[in-house]
């Protein structure tokens, strides 16, 4: 609750930079204010000197200049106004607590009062052209007069003809319009924004503002579409609120392909079929998935990922050799199972790393499509073992591994003294520690087999299709895209070109790139992720549950297979979920 608490006040916070103007944009708007007065006073004053120095009551330029300069002034105001009064709206609708029907309604409310803002926003870009135009207009009202001012005095005939532009130089001023208007033209299209994407991911801190600086602004810089980013820990809980008030980002990005395949399902993502090439990703991290259509199609595209079924030690405490010694020690274990809105995954995780080592793919497979009990016997002894090595319902070790977040549990486990040493955790923990497989660690694993691994990833999914967000998710997909994210971070793009790109050899980077494209080995996507949400939320609940009342085991699988069975009923499973020989 408290973290409930914690992410309405976030969500509140973001709606209220959103909708604010802020003083320096009050600022540069009454700046822009008072330059356009001063610029129509002096237009004004042009055209009232034009028709009393030479006796012409309308100079048509100057009128026209005029005319376009209030227009467009007063267009904008209208639309800046409108604009304002929409964003005060939304943030009135939204601020309050809502509950029930009124979460959808205010959503659509808001939608639909924000509907015409992109429109107006977009107006800004007529500034470029209206601005060209004003000046041609300006300078085809003023040249002749002053020319004829000059002219005058020496010849009055020749001032009365000058009246009446030549042939010549009718096309001339029309020539140098054209270029002016194709100029303009080019200068807004190359320099303007061309609308927006809104984009929902779990990076934040530091993580924000390196795919910030790596990836956003890149892709801003190349076509000139500004990215709206939310960042959340809490991103599945932020993304399910958003889709049930109508207002889902353009663009998500989520660990778990079971809780898109649910979106798919229920028609709420745009099929990616010509973004992501079948040639370009390995099935395990781009399945197909039945749509509402009946047919199958990629929903998703792999950001970046991680190989699990790796256990790090400290090579300056352990040796890889003495790291199945250490295992059978709880005490050995650095264990935090405390992550905020999703606490228990590290839990999760190895359970399910348990399972794939005993009873190999095709057990893992059904049971994460909800084709095998959670009471099952292989299952249920994936749990056990799990139990036994990490010291379940034994206080001491129990007791700080729920108190303890999976930040705290990897600085214990990179600090001497602290009376662990090991750790179960995904590459993105690396640092430098080095691992050994967690096969070699797991009791009853079979090793006779391939070497099975299992997998995680960054997945981007498209909600709500328009050009600019078919053109982030194409860039996301993209070699630029994907080189630049995973370079920054522990994790690696499973793109076949980026990934056949990383150095080999026996670093620890080395062998991790090394397993993700090698043929010979299996790898399996995660399998809580894979699950549909409610069934993986129901899982982590129940490994903190075992953690401290090992007892009460089979009661918690029976009621993980009654979730699983009303779960997997409403949502499309996900048919790929393993890669590699046998699967």
């Amino acid at each position: 609750m408290g973290r409930l608490v914690e992410l309405r006040a976030e969500q509140q916070e973001v709606l209220r930079r959103q909708s604010d103007f802020g003083p320096l944009l009050w600022a540069e708007w009454s700046f822009a204010a008072v330059l356009t007065l001063v610029l129509l006073a002096l237009l004004a004053e042009a055209h009232a000197f034009s028709g009393t120095r030479f006796r012409h009551r309308w100079n048509p330029p100057l009128a026209l200049a005029v005319l376009l300069l209030a227009g467009g002034a007063v267009a904008l105001a209208v639309f800046t106004v409108l604009t304002r009064a929409a964003l005060a709206y939304a943030r009135d609708q939204l601020t309050p607590a809502l509950k029930g029907d009124a979460i959808p309604k205010a959503g659509a409310a808001v939608a639909a009062r924000l509907a015409g803002t992109g429109f107006r926003a977009a107006a800004a870009d007529w500034i470029w052209a209206g601005g060209l135009l004003l000046a041609a207009l300006v300078l085809l009202g003023l040249q002749p007069r002053i020319s004829e001012y000059r002219v005058s005095r020496v010849r009055a005939a020749a001032t009365r003809r000058s009246r009446l532009p030549r042939p010549r130089a009718l096309a001339a001023v029309a020539g140098c319009l054209v270029l002016l208007a194709g100029a303009g033209t080019y200068a807004v299209q190359a320099t303007g924004w061309h609308g927006s994407v809104t984009l929902l991911a779990n990076w934040t801190g530091s993580e924000q503002e390196e795919f910030q600086r790596q990836v956003i602004d890149t892709f801003e810089r190349k076509y000139h579409i500004h990215v709206v980013y939310q960042g959340s820990s809490a991103e599945s809980q932020v993304l399910t609120a958003d889709v049930q008030s109508g207002t889902p980002p353009d663009v998500a990005v989520l660990p778990g392909p079971g809780e898109l395949a649910g979106y798919a399902g229920k028609g709420l993502l745009a099929p990616l079929d010509d973004v992501v090439r079948p040639a370009g990703f390995a099935p395990t991290w781009v399945p197909k998935v039945t749509g509402p259509d009946g047919v199958a199609h990629t929903y998703w595209v792999p950001i970046k990922t991680d190989l699990k079924s790796t256990v790090w030690y400290p090579p300056a405490r352990v040796t890889a050799a003495g790291v199945p010694k250490a295992a059978r020690t709880p005490a050995s274990w650095c264990l935090g199972m405390a992550s905020d809105a999703t606490s228990g995954w590290p839990g999760s995780d190895w359970i399910e790393d348990i399972l794939l080592q005993q009873s190999g793919p095709a057990v893992y497979r059904e049971w994460v499509n909800g084709t095998r009990k959670w009471t099952d016997r292989a299952v249920r002894r994936a749990w056990t073992t799990w139990g036994q090595m990490v010291g379940a319902g034994q206080a001491p070790y129990a007791r700080t591994a729920l108190t303890s977040s999976y930040d705290d549990a990897a600085k214990r486990a990179t600090t001497p003294g602290s009376g662990c040493e090991l750790e179960h955790q995904a590459s993105f923990a690396r640092g430098t520690r080095d691992f050994v497989h967690s096969a070699d660690v797991i009791p009853g694993a079979d090793t006779s087999a391939a070497p099975r691994w299992e997998v995680s990833g960054d997945l981007a999914a498209v909600l709500h299709d328009t050009p600019q967000s078919h053109r982030l998710i194409a860039f996301l997909a993209s070699e630029q895209a994907q080189r630049a994210w995973a370079g920054t971070q522990a994790g690696f793009s499973v793109q076949h070109t980026v990934l056949a790109g990383y150095p080999g050899g026996d670093s620890t980077a080395g062998r991790i790139a090394g397993t993700l494209r090698d043929p010979g080995v299996v790898r399996c996507y995660d399998a809580s992720d894979a699950m549909p949400s409610a069934v993986r939320d129901a899982f982590a609940l129940a490994v903190l549950r075992y953690l401290a009342e090992p007892s009460a085991l089979d009661d918690e699988l029976r009621a993980l297979d009654d979730a699983s069975v009303r779960a997997h009923a409403e949502t499309t499973g996900l048919t790929s979920v393993c890669s590699g020989p046998g699967t």
